[in-house]
């Protein structure tokens, strides 16, 4: 992936946080790293200092919910942290959790459940 295409890609925090306990989040657990309210996509990438990102980098760099000391709360792959919507050869791809969805897939297996429920 090129690091300058993020129209349809983004961060969200792929689980429940207790806000209580976690006060923002962090690219790495070194001191001098700085403690972000909210996870981007920009300001993750601005950390690795890579032109291009792969899937590797990305399962091994995590992303950590810090509390008040910086101690982790919560660490994840920043993998998980990534939601996409991507178009290949006609047909939408959606990452989300860490897991691909086709969206046309999708679309068939809800539509077949909802008639399902709705005529038995």
């Amino acid at each position: 992936m090129k690091v300058s295409k993020f129209d349809k890609i983004w961060l969200s925090v792929p689980e429940l946080i207790d806000w209580d306990k976690a006060v923002g989040f962090k690219y790495a657990l070194s001191k001098d790293s700085p403690r972000y309210y909210d996870v981007r996509i920009a300001d993750f990438v601005e950390t690795l200092g890579a032109k291009e990102i792969d899937k590797a980098i990305l399962l091994r760099r995590k992303i950590f919910a810090v509390d008040r000391d910086d101690l982790p709360v919560i660490d994840r792959p920043a993998y998980c942290y990534i939601y996409a919507e991507l178009a290949y050869q006609s047909k939408t791809y959606l990452l989300n959790n860490g897991k691909w969805f086709c969206e046309h897939d999708l679309r068939g297996a809800f539509g077949r459940r909802s008639r399902k429920r709705a005529f038995g």
